[in-house]
């Protein structure tokens, strides 16, 4: 006696769900499915913007001040916001490499845009980053350069700035020690007569007056335009940071 076979509209083989007419379209409805559902725990773990995970990792790489914003933070590192890497891989989940590898540029590119968008969004922090460091994509597809300590203070204004440091109640006044007007990192960089020096160095390098506009784009376009800026970032920090240990020894004296 033979037995009784039901026919079914699709089966899954080896990990395929392959239907009646060979249409891979249920495979792509559950492979769709199933990486959302990931997405979705993913994005539960990680509950805020950016997860706290990550944004430990990101002012480690940049070397940054606790008090600098995720999206700043994330901006500087070059690193796109985890949801959006999440998402990424989601849009590629299941398919096969040849596949993965022809789509790759894409789903990054795509990537990049909706992270710029963000950026453009934001508009409560991270703004002196903003000016300096307007399009991520320019930032974040550079061939050269490694941002540090001394780069980092000067791209998000958090470091050894009067205004900085009064914003957090660790000085009196966020006038600046030399010139008398309100010192913050646009003030040190491209106005304070302390450091005119300099900027005179970079200025001569470059071919033109130091901008808001010039710095990251010299950083980009060359290796020498990026270390003529690490080089002046770092003399200038270095140099503010020993005289406020200074002052602060004076002022520990007199008490």
């Amino acid at each position: 006696m033979g037995r009784e076979i039901e026919t079914t509209n699709e089966l899954k083989y080896l990990g395929l769900h392959i239907d009646r007419g060979m249409t891979m379209k249920s495979h792509i409805t559950n492979t769709c499915r199933k990486a959302e559902i990931s997405a979705n725990a993913l994005n539960r773990i990680m509950p805020n913007i950016n997860g706290p995970t990550q944004r430990k990792v990101v002012t480690r790489i940049c070397s940054a001040y606790r008090t600098i914003s995720t999206v700043a933070a994330l901006v500087i590192s070059g690193t796109p916001p985890i949801r959006l890497q999440i998402e990424e891989r989601a849009r590629t989940y299941g398919k096969d490499e040849d596949t993965k590898r022809k789509e790759e540029k894409e789903e990054k590119e795509e990537t990049i845009r909706k992270w710029q968008r963000e950026w453009e969004d934001t508009v409560e922090v991270g703004q002196w980053t903003k000016r300096l460091i307007p399009n991520v994509a320019t930032w974040t597809n550079r061939k050269h350069g490694n941002v540090d300590y001394y780069l980092t203070q000067m791209l998000s204004g958090h470091g050894c700035f009067a205004a900085y440091l009064h914003k957090f109640a660790l000085i009196e006044s966020d006038i600046c020690w030399y010139c008398q007007e309100r010192d913050d990192a646009a003030h040190t960089f491209l106005h304070c007569i302390r450091w005119t020096r300099e900027r005179t160095i970079v200025e001569t390098a470059i071919g033109e007056t130091l901008s808001t506009e010039n710095i990251t784009n010299t950083m980009i376009d060359s290796k020498e335009g990026w270390d003529v800026i690490a080089q002046m970032a770092k003399g200038i920090i270095s140099k503010k940071e020993e005289e406020e240990r200074t002052r602060k020894r004076q002022l520990q004296g007199q008490e």
